[in-house]
Parts: C-alpha cells; sequence; structure tokens
C-alpha cells in the first residue's frame, strides 16, 4: 500500500480522519491510498468526521484542524506576510527577446543567457526591504481544462532537500517539460486563443530547464497545475493572499494582471528603455491608483477595455473598428460593457455607433471580456494548500552547498555574492525579525502623473 501524500506532522494524523470513508472508496474500485486522499482533498468540507468515542474525538479535532488550514479566512488587522508571485514563462520570453544580441555561456559551452537574466530577476525580488515571507515561481503547463479535476495531477514544491552538492550536475533534459500553450477553458469557448503564437523558441525551453533546475537547488516554491494558465493559478493565490492578510505583488510583464490591481496588491514589470521613474526590484511598480493615474480608469474596468480593443498577444479580437483610443472613451463614459451595449444607439458618433449596434458585437465582446477575465477562484488541491506551503525557509548547510555549486557550473560569479544577504534576509524573516510594516513595499510606489515628471 502506497504511503500518504500528506505529511503526518503538519496537522497531526490525517490519515486517520478519513479512515471510514476510505473503507467505503475502497469497495467501490478506488484502491490507491494517494488516489483517495487527493479525492478527499478535493471534496474536504463533504466528508463528514466520525462522531463517537475518545478515538474519534482524536479523529475529530484532526478533520477541524485539516478543514481550517485549507478554508479562506478574514483578513487579520496586522499583515501576516508578504508573497511574491513570479510569472515564470512571460519573464523567460521577455529574457529572451531582451537578451537576443547578447550571448552568455558557461565554461561548458551552454547558453545562459536567459537564466542569467532570469537569476537576476529572482535575486532582486528575494533583496527587497522588508524581505518577502512567502514566494513562488508559477509556471504553465500543457493538461486538460481545469473543469475536470479528476483527469489533473497537480505539482507544487514546496522548500526540500533533495540534493548531494558533490554530486551535483544539471540534467540533460527536463523530467516533466513545460510546454507554454496548455489546453484550457479558454480554448473550448475560443479555438483560435493564441493561435497566431510560434512554436517555443528552443532557447527558451532549455531556459525554462536551467530554471527549475535552479530553483529546485535554492529550495523556491515552484506552481504546476496541467490544464491551467499561470496567469490563472497566480490570480487565484494572490486574491487568497490577500485575504489571508498578506501584501501580494506579482512579478510579470504581462498587461492583463492589471485587472486585479488592489490595495495591498500591486505589480510589478520590466521597465522599458525609455523609463525614467523609479523602480522597485528594478521593475516598475504598480498600485490601483498609479494604474488609474495612467489609463483612466479603474484596474477592475481593465477587462472591459481589452474585450473592446482586443489583445493581440492572447489573439482576442475585441469588437472590429473599436480601438484602444475609443474604448478607453467609452469605458469612461459608460463603465463597463453591459452599458455600453445598452447605450450603444445613443453614442454620438456614427461610426462608433454603427459598429457597436452590429449584431454580432454584443456576443463576441463578451466573450472577449471571459477570454481576458483572470479566474481568481480555481478550486484545485495546489491551490488550496496552507500558505506555509510557500513560505521561504532558511537554506541548510547542505542547500547553501549545492547552490553555490550551481552557480559555479553556470559562470555565475556576480549572482554568488548575492546570496549571502539573501540568505540572510531569509533567516531573519523566519526568525520573525523583520516585520510587515503596512506599508510594506508599497512605500516606494508614486502615481505615474509623478513617474513621468521625474
Amino acid at each position: 500500500m502506497q504511503q500518504c501524500v500528506f505529511k503526518p506532522t503538519i496537522y497531526g494524523c490525517v490519515r486517520c480522519c478519513f479512515r471510514q470513508s476510505y473503507k467505503k472508496l475502497n469497495q467501490t474500485g478506488m484502491a490507491s491510498r494517494r488516489a483517495f486522499h487527493l479525492q478527499a482533498f478535493s471534496s474536504l468540507t463533504s466528508i463528514p468526521p466520525p462522531a463517537n468515542g475518545a478515538y474519534n474525538r482524536h479523529r475529530r479535532r484532526n478533520f477541524a484542524q485539516f478543514a481550517a488550514a485549507t478554508q479562506h479566512k478574514e483578513a487579520p488587522t496586522k499583515p501576516v506576510g508578504r508573497l511574491i508571485l513570479l510569472d515564470a514563462f512571460a519573464l523567460l520570453y521577455r529574457a529572451h527577446f531582451g537578451w537576443k544580441d547578447v550571448h552568455l555561456n558557461a565554461k561548458t559551452g551552454e547558453d545562459t543567457s536567459i537564466l542569467f537574466a532570469f537569476v537576476r530577476t529572482v535575486f532582486d525580488l528575494l533583496e527587497l526591504e522588508p524581505p518577502p515571507t512567502h514566494f513562488a515561481v508559477v509556471f504553465d503547463a500543457a493538461g486538460h481544462t481545469f473543469s475536470d479535476e479528476s483527469q489533473i495531477s497537480p505539482e507544487i514544491r514546496p522548500p526540500e532537500e533533495f540534493i548531494d552538492p558533490s554530486s551535483y550536475r544539471p540534467p540533460a533534459s527536463p523530467a516533466r517539460p513545460a510546454r507554454l500553450e496548455p489546453t484550457t477553458h479558454r480554448h473550448e469557448m475560443f479555438p483560435l486563443y493564441k493561435a497566431q503564437r510560434t512554436p517555443t523558441p528552443p532557447a527558451v525551453t532549455e531556459g525554462a530547464r536551467q530554471v527549475r533546475d535552479l530553483i529546485r537547488i535554492m529550495g523556491i516554491p515552484e506552481i504546476i497545475i496541467p490544464g491551467v494558465e499561470a496567469d490563472d493559478a497566480i490570480g487565484t493565490l494572490a486574491i487568497r493572499g490577500l485575504r489571508d492578510g498578506f501584501h501580494v505583488a506579482i512579478a510579470s510583464p504581462d498587461k492583463d494582471f492589471f485587472q486585479l490591481l488592489q490595495p495591498g496588491l500591486q505589480l510589478l514589470r520590466p521597465p522599458k528603455k525609455d523609463y525614467k521613474g523609479p523602480l522597485l526590484a528594478n521593475m516598475v511598480p504598480y498600485t490601483a491608483q498609479s494604474f488609474t493615474d495612467e489609463w483612466g480608469m479603474q484596474p477592475s474596468q481593465f477587462r472591459d477595455y481589452l474585450a473592446l480593443a482586443g489583445d493581440a498577444v492572447d489573439n482576442v479580437p475585441g469588437a472590429k473598428g473599436i480601438g484602444p483610443k475609443t474604448a478607453t472613451q467609452l469605458i469612461q463614459q459608460y463603465g463597463d460593457i453591459d452599458s455600453i451595449m445598452a447605450h450603444a444607439h445613443e453614442h454620438s458618433l456614427p461610426r462608433v455607433r454603427t459598429k457597436l449596434t452590429t449584431p454580432e458585437v454584443g456576443p463576441q465582446v463578451r466573450l472577449c471580456k471571459k477570454l481576458v477575465t483572470i479566474q481568481t477562484d480555481v478550486d484545485l488541491p495546489p491551490l488550496r494548500f496552507p500558505m506555509d506551503f510557500l513560505a521561504l525557509q532558511p537554506p541548510s548547510h547542505q542547500t547553501k552547498k549545492a547552490t553555490k555549486t550551481a552557480l559555479e557550473h553556470y559562470d555565475f560569479v556576480q549572482h554568488a555574492k548575492r546570496l549571502d544577504s539573501i540568505w540572510g534576509n531569509m533567516q531573519q524573516t523566519s526568525a520573525g525579525k523583520v516585520a510587515g510594516e503596512a506599508s510594506g513595499w508599497h512605500s516606494a510606489v508614486k502615481p505615474a502623473s509623478e513617474l513621468v515628471q521625474s
């Protein structure tokens, strides 16, 4: 019989609270304890705890602890930590195109340009003041739509010790290759979603392999859910983190994340070449206020804007003949798609009025809004795990040695010099010596109107 997939030390004896239900499930043919626990975890609140006896009281207590740990709680009055969610493939692609004219090679001949840029971004984020307490690198992966939970085998890698530094050699190929274009519920709604994209460049595939190898060595949590886009996994974790009392920052060049901005959540985007404003971890910080100052709308209205103007990056068509300027004016005047379509016949410009009153425009823009809306309620096991799974842990001597060995292998001398500072921050954060100030990282953010002037 396979061992339970959950660690008994986290919640006490987890298995015993499911024993009776497990016997019943075995009678229906579910013989695998691993399969049972994944099933039980996904429908936790529907499993009744045992009712009688001292042993059953023990089971009820553990069941209650287990259930409470997986439920969303009201936001505490004081921040409980600082969570950074990193959009891996978006940053890998940016590094690929940003470094296309620069080639770094290790002594072994490996191209390390993308890895160098990615590691620099990760280290910049880890060196923020105050430092993050929780961190996750989120990848896209191929798989089924997330509406079919029974066919999903999620992967989450909490910090762990697993490598012998003295025998470290980067593997020749990834154990589980990541693919950029998963089959998701958006493809079911609109088959041409992201259809214009070219195959993943070999350099990005190799960079993803190198990144996954290195972050595993460093003990940085990694999340991959087949059939779920990284945007939706990040959106779900970000909103859950806010509800749990975390300050949240999303590191991604993807503008779709603007729609999530609100107090306590900010977006960190790589700067453009002509950007002159202040930076946070060498990235441009956006809050809800700075977004409103720059775009002239609320973050929640950005979905309506993209539904009208379209998004060429994801092959979202929008409303034909409605460009960014007209879309912004419509949003500012009417607020959202429903109001715009309800007053389409009232628009003062005949050209716009004609386009909006075309019969197929209404259904199309509503479909586009669904395509660009980031899901914040994906209900799958990795996204229900306690936030402790994403906590940054002080590295052991073995982890430190393995990390330095890996960086030496790639000839990342400057990155290696930053490790002691990063590890010191992790040690202090784990010991509770770095307070979660109310301002957090947000104290360094200025409205976009000030950024232009500075």
